[in-house]
């Protein structure tokens, strides 16, 4: 019994290591969909601060000229 130890031990490492591999992958792709939603969240405040500010100043028309060259007429 002694003589197979050695090999159970083994494999009890190596289940610990792919736990390990698994509970990093998760915290991981934990991780990245916080980002994400961060991401959103910042593009959407962004975005609903221009279109906020962006309907506050008043329209106004150009009133001068612009000289078209001969060539395109």
């Amino acid at each position: 019994m002694v003589i197979a130890a050695w090999p159970i031990d083994g494999l009890t490492a190596l289940a610990r290591l792919r736990g390990k591999r698994i509970v990093k992958g998760w915290v991981r792709a934990m991780l990245r969909k916080r980002l994400i939603v961060l991401l959103v969240a910042v593009v959407a405040v962004f975005a609903g601060i221009a279109w906020y500010d962006g309907g506050q100043e008043e329209q106004r028309l150009i009133t001068q000229p612009v000289e078209i060259p001969e060539s395109y007429s």
